[in-house]
């Protein structure tokens, strides 16, 4: 009898963070959160200082900046989470931290224009990790420069991917820091409404820290990959006449927060590490840069021989083979399962079923991008740009009986035209 196995998925909260252990030599991408390549500052053997900039693509691209102090003694190719090539700084641990283990002042903001806002979030390595990674400056600057009506930023403090639990973490940990943040990047964006969409009625504090914050409570049915999308039909449902300008979510709010309130650049992530070949799972609070075998270690190693690692949840996340690669700016967990946790996913031939059709939400044909990026297949330059309507739900894999991977040849071709 043929039994088809199901994905499990974990059901596992934390009550704090641990500190991932800093590795001797850390691994700093030089490509910024889209995939840009920054331009390296900094000469071979050179000492550098935690939080030295790196590299910068361009004046409101998101700022790469040493995690820890040391000596730069290489740059090498590795591959990243996000499953792509890049060159990375390779810096031996020695010398004295600028930031941790300090304590830092606070610093006001009222005074704040949104350039200068914006200036802060790109030189301290702020990015926007609620959906397709980029520099929350740019996404920011980019609405204000073809403004139509009233900005509304909306902030989600649940995990769209129920294999992830980061973001509702980051808000049960740090919720006044969330919070804070949020109302940071709306005053850049300059919003009428900040929207936090969350899932538990105790989320919501006594006191709405900012005027024009309201707290919207999501259903258990619509949160599974709520986008932008889904956000808005939700205000809808509750008879608010917005539509969201920016969408950002707990882990973006909370560094908005330590760039401006603390100016601290980006240099550490939580980083929720699970799955049934690891021994133990944990909530790690780790520097940018550390090898992933390094985790793995430090979650006791592997009760069962992994089969497959895969960065940023079990939906729509990258699967990888290298155990040197590192965490970046845009890693929110990394899920390591034996063969037996992993379901028959084997691809076969396209059947022309139209379930993807059907199952995408702005109707377009993911089959035919598939066929054009892995087999060639001609398409007109409009039909490739109709790719940037993509909203990431996913829902094409999910809906695609011969497993092939639709979403993530939507994923490359938006990619090629960005």
């Amino acid at each position: 009898m043929n039994i088809k196995k199901k994905m499990i998925v974990q059901d596992v909260s934390f009550s704090k963070a641990v500190d991932a252990y800093i590795p001797l030599y850390d691994y700093v991408s030089l490509n910024d959160a889209e995939g840009n390549a920054s331009v390296p500052k900094t000469a071979v053997n050179s000492r550098v200082s935690e939080g030295q900039v790196l590299g910068k693509h361009d004046a409101y691209s998101a700022s790469v900046h040493a995690p820890v102090p040391g000596v730069l003694t290489e740059y090498k190719t590795l591959t990243m989470p996000n499953g792509k090539k890049s060159e990375v700084a390779v810096i031996r641990l020695d010398g004295e931290f600028s930031y941790k283990g300090k304590r830092l002042r606070t610093h006001s903001w009222d005074n704040l224009s949104a350039i200068d806002i914006c200036s802060i979030l790109a030189d301290n390595g702020v990015i926007n990790t609620f959906d397709t990674p980029c520099s929350i400056s740019r996404e920011i600057l980019s609405f204000n420069d073809n403004k139509k009506g009233e900005a509304v930023l909306s902030l989600r403090l649940f995990d769209a991917d129920p294999s992830v639990c980061t973001d509702s973490f980051i808000a049960s940990q740090k919720m006044n820091e969330v919070l804070e943040g949020a109302a940071v990047v709306g005053k850049a964006l300059g919003a009428a409404k900040i929207f936090v969409l969350h899932d538990k009625a105790d989320k919501i504090p006594d006191n709405v820290p900012f005027k024009n914050m309201e707290f919207v409570k999501v259903p258990a049915a619509r949160q599974l990959m709520c986008g932008k999308r889904e956000i808005d039909i939700i205000l809808a449902d509750n008879k608010y006449e917005y539509e969201t300008s920016v969408a950002i979510d707990s882990t973006t709010a909370f560094s908005a927060y330590e760039a401006v309130v603390l100016q601290k650049p980006l240099l550490e992530r939580f980083v929720h590490v699970s799955g049934d070949a690891l021994k133990t799972s944990t909530m790690f609070k780790a520097r940018i840069g550390t090898p992933l075998r390094k985790l793995v270690e430090q979650c006791g190693g592997f009760r069962k021989k992994p089969y497959k690692i895969v960065f940023n949840g079990l939906i729509k996340g990258v699967a990888v083979s290298e155990a040197d690669t590192p965490v970046t700016n845009i890693v929110k967990s990394i899920t390591i399962l034996s063969k037996s946790a992993v379901p028959d996913q084997q691809q076969t031939h396209c059947i022309h079923c139209g379930n993807c059709h059907r199952a995408c939400p702005v109707k377009l044909h993911p089959d035919m991008f598939f066929d054009h990026y892995y087999y060639h297949s001609q398409l007109s330059d409009d039909f490739l740009k109709s790719s940037l309507l993509c909203t990431q739900c996913g829902l094409c894999n999910t809906a695609c009986p011969a497993r092939l991977p639709l979403f993530q040849s939507i994923s490359l071709i938006r990619g090629d035209l960005k």
